[in-house]
């Protein structure tokens, strides 16, 4: 194998890509468009801030009790997550200016609150009127799901506010009692008395159940989600690498099925065979070529998702694993070619396979989990994204970089490098058999 005879192809291959407008577009130009359109449309700056609702407010509340609905306003006005604010407050003095506004889609949320709202809440029930606005076909459901949350909330606060209330009258009229300790027991099947709740004084037993009465269940949330789909640049890494893994397909493809038939049409093949250039040396050079312009435009892809739109993609040197991600990147390029060489069995013209190669590997992209996660599909493609060995890949890529599950990754290298080998052989076979075939036209 002579390798003066492989550079001469890679070099001149490349040469011919960088002066073909279409192919840069595809191979270069699209995957970089996809990654800017994810970081300015699909992820814009300030996605990972909380949704912030327009909330239009009706108050017909004069009550003068400490809760009214002046201070419901307030508190909307002040809740805030992460430092942001919530909810974006205006003030409306007629309900069909406020409907109107929803209907227009100007508001997410309408609230009207009615006559005597704090004075009721204080004493009883406290009714309140909520009105769910869209602005698209799932803001709806969000608006509804935030503006839920907080109603309950304030639920909770208020009642814990009226159980303080209530135990401090209760607290005076019992403060001498001779009830103020009591032995909380209960008679087992054995007919042994024993305790069910310790030992406690009334007023606390009292205070204890009458919070578990308003909150039953006190639950803490805390986020544990992987670092990539924590804050925007790990969202944009995740989305850099399916960039790559996009291109990998539909140009993988239209190389691999075109590889030979350009040849055939560039009236270059026959004088290439001619010369002391073996089959072999020819095929491998080709796919050689092929896989240096697919990763030269994956080290392209990620140095722009880096650099310029702040993807956080970590490659550490120190760390072995780490090198396996240029090995898979690699194997990558080589397994759409070859799968790509199968497409040459179809098409019978390089116009023919380059629309069949970009149709099929768009069509993947977004049904095998290389774009969109795979929990997002039909069960359908959930099963080709568990058994297409490409998606394999950007999945081993992206628990290495992104999410650091390195066991995960070494061990989906065994099969990744099976079906390499399988498809090596495959497209061995394919190209011998295309080459002769297209020589002897």
């Amino acid at each position: 194998m002579r390798l003066k005879v492989l550079k001469a192809f890679i070099i001149r291959d490349l040469k011919i890509l960088f002066s073909d407008k279409a192919a840069i577009f595809w191979i270069i130009a699209w995957p970089l468009i996809w990654i800017f359109m994810v970081a300015y449309v699909f992820v814009p700056p300030g996605s990972d801030r909380p949704v912030q609702l327009d909330v239009g407010v009706l108050n017909n509340d004069n009550s003068t009790t400490p809760f009214n609905g002046s201070l419901l306003i307030k508190i909307m006005n002040e809740t805030k997550y992460n430092g942001y604010n919530i909810f974006k407050v205006k003030l409306y003095r007629n309900e069909t200016k406020l409907r109107n506004d929803l209907k227009k889609g100007l508001l997410d949320v309408g609230i009207i609150i009615p006559e005597k709202f704090g004075l009721n809440v204080t004493y009883s029930t406290g009714k309140l009127k909520v009105l769910v606005g869209a602005r698209d076909p799932t803001s709806g459901s969000i608006s509804e799901s935030i503006i839920e949350m907080f109603v309950g909330r304030v639920n909770t606060l208020t009642g814990l506010y009226k159980v303080n209330i209530t135990l401090y009258y209760i607290k005076l009229g019992f403060s001498n009692s001779s009830y103020s300790y009591v032995n909380y027991t209960r008679m087992n099947s054995t007919g042994q008395w024993y305790s069910f709740y310790g030992n406690k004084s009334f007023i606390e037993f009292l205070e204890e159940y009458m919070r578990g009465m308003v909150v039953s269940i006190n639950a803490s949330y805390e986020d544990v989600k992987p670092e990539a789909f924590m804050d925007r640049p790990s969202i944009l890494g995740w989305y850099v690498v399916g960039a790559i893994g996009m291109m990998f397909l539909y140009s993988g493809f239209t190389l691999g099925a075109t590889m030979i038939v350009d040849e055939k049409e560039l009236g270059t093949l026959k004088r290439l065979l001619a010369t002391p250039i073996k089959e072999s040396e020819f095929i491998i050079a080709k796919v050689l070529s092929g896989i240096t312009t697919l990763v030269l435009s994956a080290l392209i892809a990620i140095l722009v998702g880096v650099f310029l739109v702040r993807a956080k993609i970590v490659f550490n040197p120190l760390n072995p694993i780490h090198w396996l991600v240029p090995l898979l990147l690699f194997l990558g390029a080589f397994m759409t070619i070859g799968l790509g060489a199968m497409l040459s069995l179809i098409a019978r013209s390089s116009s023919g396979a380059t629309s069949l190669g970009t149709a099929l590997g768009l069509f993947l992209s977004f049904t095998a989990g290389i774009w969109l996660p795979s929990y997002m599909m039909p069960q359908i493609f959930k099963l080709l994204a568990m058994y297409f060995p490409v998606a394999w890949i950007i999945d081993t890529i992206r628990c290495i970089l992104i999410f650091g599950r390195y066991s995960e990754a070494l061990a989906m290298m065994p099969k990744i490098i099976v079906s390499t080998i399988i498809i090596l052989v495959i497209d061995w076979f394919i190209y011998k058999v295309n080459l002769r075939k297209y020589a002897e036209e």
